[in-house]
């Protein structure tokens, strides 16, 4: 789905190109009232949220019934969740990938459950993601001891959109932790180009910390949040606050940015990004070009939200 209106991505490039005197945006709510769904306004960016976990042993041998209270706030969302499972499983030490769907409890309202089958005895840990209506996510991350982009979990996806430039056409971003450092890489349809036809090209990973699901009141184009931020023409790359970006440049060796191919590998200190990672970081991968000639800045595509947390549900054993 093509994106048009990310704020914080406009504010990025306007702090960027005017680093001398530039000040954080503030947009008003009814610039996106006609806006694709899913992207841009409080009642659109907020995804699935994990509100409990039950893991108790289930009826047969080497089960455990996996329950999860998971919903979208209707007071500031008007879409649903519409998937759960359990898509891995610690257990006698190995991480290994599950896809075990989940279904709604009838006689809970916002409990999601299932059976896991063949555990073997002792701790088991249990990884939970669902998924609203228009394409956000939770995802329960699990630590990774092999810390590389090969072994990330898909987060979020997009379509390809042909009348976006090939470079800029995000499909989708993964995503991963060693219980210290997250690593989030988005990848495009073509190779990243510093230039595209629409100008100096960019992609952001922005992640909001402190975002709708604590603070009602409080939406993401506050362009209060921060992002990790690839612009190679412009010479930045790194971890930044907009005031840090417009007043004091890069935020240097606060976070690594690698390229590989169609692939934008960003890693950061998880106590960079938030002060409480036990309650989740939002996120989001976008794209966009800043025309040289007059600063113009044209918003190319992005995905939807994702909550992630650190960590799953662990069972203690029979």
């Amino acid at each position: 789905m093509k994106k048009f209106a990310k704020t914080i991505l406009s504010a990025v490039a306007a702090a960027a190109l005017t680093a001398s005197t530039a000040c954080a945006q503030q947009m008003p709510d009814s610039i996106f009232n006609n806006i694709p769904q899913a992207f841009g306004n409080n009642l659109q960016d907020v995804p699935p949220d994990i509100l409990e976990v039950s893991l108790s042993p289930g009826t047969a041998p080497g089960t455990v019934a996996v329950s999860a209270k998971i919903w979208v706030d209707p007071e500031i969302s008007k879409f649903k969740v519409k998937s759960a499972r359990v898509f891995a499983i610690r257990a006698g030490g190995e991480l290994k990938p599950a896809d075990i769907p989940m279904s709604p409890d009838p006689a809970r309202p916002l409990w999601w459950t299932t059976v896991a089958e063949s555990i073997p005895a002792g701790e088991a840990e249990f990884f939970i993601r669902a998924a609203d209506e228009v394409g956000n996510e939770v995802i329960q991350l699990p630590k990774l001891d092999d810390f590389r982009p090969a072994l990330l979990t898909p987060i979020t996806s997009d379509g390809e959109d042909s009348d976006i430039p090939a470079s800029l056409d995000i499909l989708g971003a993964e995503a991963g932790h060693n219980g210290s450092s997250l690593m989030v890489c988005g990848e495009t349809r073509a190779v990243f180009q510093s230039f595209t036809n629409i100008g100096a090209a960019a992609l952001i990973v922005g992640y909001i910390p402190d975002d709708v699901r604590f603070r009602p009141s409080r939406s993401s184009i506050d362009n209060t949040s921060g992002f990790m931020a690839h612009l190679p023409a412009l010479n930045l790359s790194g971890l930044y606050t907009l005031d840090k970006l417009a007043n004091e440049g890069a935020a240097a060796g606060e976070a690594e940015v690698k390229v590989a191919g169609r692939r934008i590998c960003m890693t950061a200190a998880i106590d960079k990004l938030t002060p409480k990672p036990e309650r989740g970081l939002k996120i989001f991968c976008g794209t966009g070009g800043i025309a040289p000639s007059n600063r113009d800045l044209t918003l190319a595509d992005s995905t939807p939200y994702a909550i992630l947390y650190f960590g799953g549900a662990v069972f203690g054993g029979r």
